[in-house]
């Protein structure tokens, strides 16, 4: 057959058969490549290296309720509208991990607006940011091209961040795409995600839109493929966008924390919480 896979799937009569051996023998055969391809335990507790290889945002709030930072392993997703700072999150990452001397930091910028100026500016002075190694990718194929490699990548830099900024960019940007198509590839390239950030214990994180209805773009597929989701808002007074007033992060999907919303600004510096306002006490939980 080829594949470890449908040898496990077949019947141990079907087995015997086909290898010619005893009924006996071809369970053996079959219990011991299930053996071979089935995922092994793990110890509850060496599960706290995810808090130790994650990479805290700087935010107390937000790294609280994430106990600690954002966990090595996982997919982290920044949706919001154009211009409310999705991609000051991600280069405020790759700045904090050079800053920390974490590792490589890959990043993959869809649409010109990875900034080493600003990383600069974010990490501090004298920082070294030659680990930081830009791809830009302009199309879905090229996008495409370069998650078939970021294991490689990983492995040679050292990675502890991989950054996509923006998925939605390319993926969208393809009209020729029929919706199941989409979806497919879609799956295609958080699979490989998740895989590169499990193995080696990373943060990747990628930039989204929101659609009109406030939500995250690119559909169910996408948002099932992610681990955590921050929802960035702009403030509103009344009907109207108050640029004046602190914008807002809602943590929309987390398996550890609760909806917990919090109020950020952009600064020299990077993206920095602030106070929402007279009697603020910490951030709300929904």
């Amino acid at each position: 057959w080829g594949r470890c896979g449908e040898v496990v799937a077949r019947r141990d009569e079907e087995l015997s058969g086909v290898l010619g051996v005893p009924l006996a023998a071809a369970r053996a055969v079959r219990r011991a490549v299930a053996a071979q391809i089935a995922p092994q335990a793990v110890p509850l507790l060496s599960l706290s290296h995810d808090v130790a290889s994650g990479l805290a945002t700087g935010m107390p709030s937000l790294d609280a309720s994430l106990g600690g930072g954002i966990p090595g392993g996982c997919v982290v997703e920044f949706t919001g509208v154009p211009g409310v700072g999705k991609s000051q999150f991600a280069m405020m990452l790759a700045a904090r991990c050079v800053h920390q001397d974490r590792g490589g930091v890959i990043y993959i910028d869809t649409e010109r607006k990875f900034s080493l100026q600003r990383v600069q500016e974010m990490a501090g002075r004298g920082v070294d940011a030659s680990t930081i190694h830009v791809r830009a990718a302009a199309t879905l194929p090229e996008l495409l091209a370069l998650c078939d490699e970021l294991e490689l990548q990983a492995s040679e830099c050292n990675a502890r961040l991989i950054v996509i900024d923006s998925i939605a960019a390319v993926v969208r940007g393809d009209a020729s795409l029929s919706v199941p198509q989409r979806a497919q590839l879609l799956s295609r390239i958080a699979t490989c995600l998740k895989q590169v950030a499990h193995r080696y214990a990373l943060v990747a994180a990628v930039t989204n839109h929101m659609t009109s209805d406030h939500e995250a773009a690119l559909g169910t597929t996408w948002h099932h493929a992610v681990n955590l989701s921050l929802q960035l808002h702009h403030p509103v007074a009344g009907f109207r966008t108050n640029l004046a007033l602190p914008r807002r992060l809602v943590v929309a999907k987390s398996p550890i924390s609760p909806n917990t919303t919090l109020a950020y600004r952009i600064t020299a510096a990077g993206v920095e919480e602030v106070q929402d306002g007279p009697g603020h006490d910490g951030p709300r939980h929904v």
